[in-house]
């Protein structure tokens, strides 16, 4: 299958080992006889990581843009599928300014401030000071008119972010943003190759002090600590000993940048899948007929507001007040389906029906 994501240089085998513990758990779970596996079993809780759920998502938005609700594979195309996505999940663990600067870019040489690359940037989630900092200077820079950028301007925005990110994080925000990276390898100490690699992308030199051959959490954290302040300063930003200090310069040049979320806030960055995944096509009439009379500008309305908040309260709230304005009965069976879509997309069990 041709890459939707990019070509993997680091080691496969890991990935090969995680796909293969999915494969066999969709194989019990489904029964080991049938022909094709439900691809939405993969989202279930538990399966796969934040990460690996939103680059699954992308493959499947690129090879069906549609309605993907119902969709069933063999299991050779379901391990091509979550093996490709547990790749871009190690390369963005490992390498994330490498990663970062092809994933947006779609490998080109610009990057490009539309829907599909901004859908992108929603599904990151680890390295919260990316996604959030992106986000800003993408806002600033559709404010200035400007809706391409060369590559090379971005990567030099990503290097700028993280090193600064480094240089003014507290020890335990650093080991808070080391965390996943360990957690995917299921490993106290990382070898001294993946610690390399991590620091080849940042464009940092491991301190020779820091000569061993493998790595805990706070040992990594203060080679990066220690290898950020031999560096000069950037020069677009004064040297300031909080990084609170630095956000606020920032500010009073026109740039307002928010701080990298705190571990306790870690659930505010998860990439929610877009409600369109679990609504079927039946359904999708369904609602036109019965909610919209046929108005699909207002169905669209309707999927909007449901994606745009991560607050499941919020997100029922909106249902139930978009009910309400176009009269529909609270206890109909389209109303009660749309509740069950919506839990679904925040990952709660349900009780699948067969829609009448």
């Amino acid at each position: 299958m041709e890459s939707s994501i990019i070509t993997s240089t680091i080691g496969s085998e890991l990935c090969d080992e995680k796909t293969s513990q999915v494969m066999r758990w969709l194989s019990e779970a489904e029964g080991g006889e049938k022909a094709e596996f439900a691809v939405a079993r993969l989202f279930e809780n538990g399966v796969l990581g934040e990460n690996t759920k939103g680059f699954l998502h992308v493959l499947l938005e690129k090879e069906f843009p549609g309605d993907r609700t119902d969709l069933e594979f063999a299991p050779d195309k379901i391990y091509a599928l979550v093996s490709e996505a547990f790749t871009g999940t190690q390369m963005y663990l490992v390498t994330p300014q490498t990663f970062l600067s092809n994933f947006l870019t779609f490998n080109s040489d610009t990057l490009t401030i539309n829907t599909e690359m901004l859908s992108r940037l929603a599904y990151i989630v680890s390295y919260p000071y990316f996604p959030e900092m992106i986000d800003e200077w993408l806002a600033i820079s559709l404010q200035q008119g400007k809706h391409e950028i060369p590559k090379r301007e971005f990567q030099k925005f990503l290097s700028q972010t993280d090193h600064t990110v480094i240089r003014y994080s507290s020890d335990d925000e650093l080991h808070a943003y080391l965390a996943p990276l360990y957690e995917f390898y299921g490993v106290k100490t990382l070898s001294g190759e993946i610690v390399l690699s991590f620091f080849n992308d940042k464009k940092l030199i491991i301190p020779p002090m820091y000569g061993q051959e493998q790595f805990t959490p706070e040992e990594m954290a203060a080679a990066l600590k220690d290898a950020v302040l031999a560096l000069p300063p950037v020069k677009d930003y004064a040297p300031i000993p909080e990084y609170d200090s630095f956000l606020q310069e920032l500010r009073e040049i026109g740039v307002v940048l928010p701080p990298p979320n705190h571990a306790n806030e870690k659930e505010k960055n998860i990439a929610l899948p877009p409600i369109e995944m679990f609504i079927s096509k039946k359904l999708r009439e369904k609602c036109l007929e019965k909610i919209f009379h046929g108005n699909k500008n207002e169905y669209e309305r309707m999927i909007a507001l449901l994606n745009s908040t991560s607050d499941y309260s919020q997100a029922e709230l909106n249902l139930q007040t978009l009910l309400g304005i176009h009269k529909v009965k609270s206890d109909s069976k389209t109303a009660n389906r749309l509740h069950d879509v919506l839990r679904m997309r925040f990952g709660m069990q349900v009780e699948i029906i067969a829609e009448a």
